[in-house]
C-alpha cells in the first residue's frame, strides 16, 4: 500500500508551513543526511534558493553533464537518483544493486518515499462521503437532515451549529472559537469551515447574544466526548460517511495500520508513541481498523495530538505496488520489475513501471 509510505507532497506542505519540519520528516528515514534531505526538498520546492546542505540550479549546472532541478514533484520516485547526496545504495538498498537477492533492502528509501500515494473518497459502500464543508448545499437544515440518516439528531445539530458558529476546544478554558473562515452572520448562509472531524471532540460551540440583551450566549457542548463508547462508535460513523475535503480523491496520507516505525515517526516526531502504534495494531479488531479513532481508545494518542495529525492519516489506500521477479530454473532471478497500481482515479491505471 503506498499510503504506508511518506509522501513528498506532505513532506513539502510540512516544510513549507513550518520551515524545518519537512526536513526533520525526512531525516527520520533509514540512512537519511542532512545533504539528501535539504536537497530533496531543494529539488520539489518551487524556489531556486539552496538550503544550508542542498542544492539548486548553481549546483546541477556546474556538474559534467549539466541538468536542471525539477522544482516541483518529480515525475517518478527514481527522479531523486539526480538529486545531490542521494546514491543508488542507499535509494534501493543492498538488495536493490545485488545480483544475488531479489528481497527489497529495510534501508531502501524507495520503502519510506512515495509520490502515488491516493485514496477515493468514498465511503465503505463505494458512495461518495457527505462534504461537510460543501458551500452549494440549498440550506442548513438539509445539511442537518442528510446527516441526521445516519447520526443522533444532538449529533447532527452539534455539527450544523459548528458549521455557524465555529468550535473551541472544551478542554482549553478561555480559549475562543478555532480559526476558521466565515462568510456573514446571515444564518440561512453563513458558515465555517470545519477543518478538522477531530475538532468536533469534546468542543463547544458557543451562541450568540440572544434578541433580549444578554451579554453572551449558550454554551453548546459536542455530544463526541472521549469517555463515551456511544461517542466513539458515532465517530467511527462520521469518519465513515462524512469528509472535510471537496475533492474526489484524496493524497499523501499516511496508512497507520501498515505504515512503518520510521514514517509513523516522520508524522508525530516521537519514536516511542511511534513503536507504540506498531505494537497495538498487531491486536486489532475489524472494527477498529476501519477508523483512525483507535489511537484515541486505545490511549496511544491526546486529543491535541489527535488533531494535530488528524488531516495526515487514514486507514486506506487505493494505490499499491508489487514486485514480478521472474527466475531461471538455475541460478536465481534474472528479471525483477517493480509496477504501481492507482485505483483512486477512474478507471485504474499503470503509473509506474521500472
Amino acid at each position: 500500500n503506498e499510503s504506508a509510505k511518506l509522501h513528498l507532497g506532505r513532506v513539502l506542505e510540512w516544510e513549507l508551513a513550518n520551515p524545518g519540519d519537512g526536513s526533520r520528516a525526512l531525516m527520520q528515514i533509514p540512512g537519511m543526511t542532512d545533504e539528501a534531505a535539504d536537497s530533496i526538498l531543494d529539488w520539489i520546492d518551487p524556489d531556486d534558493q539552496p538550503r544550508q546542505f542542498g542544492a539548486e540550479s548553481d549546483y546541477y549546472q556546474r556538474l559534467d553533464r549539466p541538468y536542471r532541478p525539477r522544482n516541483a514533484m518529480p515525475d517518478t520516485l527514481e527522479e531523486l537518483l539526480f538529486v545531490k547526496g542521494v546514491s543508488r545504495d542507499s535509494f534501493y538498498g543492498a538488495a536493490g544493486v545485488s545480483s544475488q537477492s531479489d528481497v527489497q533492502d529495510s534501508t531502501a528509501w524507495t520503502t519510506y518515499l512515495t509520490i502515488h500515494s491516493a485514496e477515493r473518497n468514498v465511503d465503505g459502500s463505494g458512495l461518495p462521503r457527505l462534504a461537510i464543508n460543501d458551500s452549494t448545499q440549498s440550506s442548513l437544515d438539509d445539511f442537518e437532515s442528510q446527516l441526521g440518516t445516519f447520526l443522533p439528531p444532538e449529533v447532527a445539530r452539534f455539527i450544523r451549529l459548528a458549521r455557524m458558529y465555529g468550535t473551541f476546544d472544551s478542554t482549553e478554558p478561555g480559549v475562543g472559537p478555532l480559526e476558521a473562515d466565515t462568510a456573514t452572520n446571515n444564518e440561512a448562509t453563513s458558515h465555517y469551515q470545519i477543518l478538522s472531524l477531530a475538532d468536533l471532540v469534546d468542543s463547544s460551540v458557543q451562541l450568540p447574544p440572544s434578541s433580549s440583551g444578554s451579554t453572551k450566549g449558550q454554551l453548546v457542548k459536542s455530544p463526541l466526548t472521549l469517555d463515551s463508547p456511544e461517542s466513539i462508535q458515532q465517530f467511527r460513523l462520521l469518519e465513515e460517511r462524512t469528509t472535510t475535503a471537496l475533492s474526489s480523491v484524496m493524497t499523501g496520507r499516511i496508512n497507520i495500520n501498515s505504515a512503518s516505525e520510521p514514517v509513523l515517526n516522520a508524522l508525530i516526531g516521537d519514536p516511542a508513541i511511534a513503536s507504540r502504534i506498531v505494537q497495538q495494531r498487531m491486536t486489532l479488531d475489524a472494527t477498529e481498523r476501519s477508523s483512525t479513532v483507535w489511537l484515541l481508545t486505545r490511549r496511544i494518542s491526546d486529543l491535541p495530538m489527535f488533531r494535530r495529525i488528524y488531516s495526515h492519516i487514514t486507514t486506506r489506500g487505493d494505490v499499491h505496488s508489487a514486485e514480478i521477479v521472474v527466475y531461471r530454473r538455475t541460478g536465481g532471478p534474472f528479471l525483477r520489475r517493480k509496477v504501481t497500481i492507482d485505483a483512486a482515479n477512474d478507471p485504474p491505471r499503470r503509473v509506474d513501471w521500472v
